[in-house]
């Protein structure tokens, strides 16, 4: 017996009788406390099981909550949220081509609430990979990619509609397999590169051009597939988690919870999963805090500067948005064990700009 619709974190009672056809027993009575994880747990959905859950960010271990909101018939691809003990995901029918639509769930109260068709995607393009919210300027993203591997493309997401908007073609990575956005508004995917053995390599993206950039060579995850993947980043210390899937002939493939390293692009294997055990519509039960706004003046001088920034631009980090009167004939340059250029600015950071 599946009782649904419950609320977290509140115990039920149950008598159960026995009948006869003439008599009912004296009845056995007992009770139940339904979950609500704390903060820095995760929701996800596991496509083995058929079911949403929770999984340990520290152990990997998946807590099946018997929660299936959009029914049946179909599972959430991919998710994020902007609050707490809910998220946005984006349910798939299983259709050839698939359909997609936008749902709201609630994870307090256990319930789900269907807003929109998702679309359309651009001209060849009919599978969604990847979504994320953007707390640095509250605009919701997807990537989506075709069965070949050959395109992919960005877009941004009318959350109340589910309509959405090209941004454009993403160059360098043709098929992405999750996409994640950390409070400062970086955003990242993993790209399949195809080959004897399928290799995963994660890709900064920037939201304005759709341009992907490598970083590292290969994330560890052999044999990876393209398709039944998620990721999220936990604002609350910029831990970037990814539920790879991975498939070697038949009836040998599972899925792997994983630790990505940001800066050389590599992966930690966190806990496995079995055959069919997808992990998608996957979120980190945390949220970005609001940052605040200012007016930055700062003079320099002709020549070189030593710059740095004290916070994150609007629309993008590039260094043509914070140093619009820069040389344009001279690179903007870091130091890392030599002068290495760089088109985007971090906080924290210095930098030789010429002016």
């Amino acid at each position: 017996y599946n009782h649904t619709g419950l609320t977290s974190a509140t115990t039920y009672y149950y008598k159960l009788f026995s009948y006869d056809g003439t008599y009912y027993s004296p009845g056995v009575e007992v009770n139940a406390t339904t979950l609500v994880p704390t903060g820095g747990e995760s929701y996800t959905y596991n496509g083995g099981l058929g079911s949403y859950g929770t999984i340990n960010l520290t152990t990997g271990a998946f807590t099946s909550w018997n929660f299936k909101p959009q029914g049946s018939s179909y599972y959430p691809v991919t998710a994020d949220n902007d609050t707490l003990n809910s998220q946005y995901a984006i349910i798939s029918d299983f259709g050839f081509p698939a359909g997609y639509y936008l749902m709201h769930v609630n994870f307090t109260t256990l319930t789900g609430d269907s807003i929109g068709v998702v679309g359309p995607l651009a001209s060849g393009q009919n599978v969604i990979k990847g979504m994320a919210y953007n707390s640095v300027n509250n605009n919701w993203y997807v990537v989506s990619g075709n069965d070949f591997g050959t395109a992919a493309y960005l877009y941004t997401l009318n959350i109340t509609t589910g309509a959405l908007t090209v941004v454009g073609q993403i160059q360098n990575a043709n098929l992405p397999v999750g996409m994640a956005i950390d409070c400062n508004g970086n955003a990242y995917i993993i790209n399949v590169v195809s080959g004897a053995s399928n290799t995963a390599v994660l890709n900064s993206l920037n939201l304005s051009t759709a341009v992907a950039t490598a970083i590292g060579t290969d994330l560890g995850l052999a044999n990876v597939t393209g398709f039944s993947q998620d990721m999220d980043i936990d604002p609350s210390n910029g831990n970037v988690y990814w539920s790879g899937y991975w498939a070697s002939g038949f009836f040998n493939e599972g899925g792997s919870f994983r630790l990505v390293n940001v800066t050389n692009g590599t992966s930690t294997q966190i806990s496995t999963f079995g055959q069919y055990e997808t992990i998608t519509g996957f979120n980190v039960n945390e949220y970005c805090v609001p940052s605040t706004t200012f007016q930055l003046s700062v003079n320099v001088t002709d020549g070189w500067n030593m710059v740095s920034i004290p916070g994150l631009n609007t629309p993008d980090q590039n260094v043509n948005t914070w140093w619009a009167f820069r040389d344009l004939g001279a690179n903007v340059f870091r130091y890392s064990g030599g002068y290495q250029p760089v088109t985007d600015a971090t906080p924290g950071i210095g930098y030789w700009m010429k002016h």
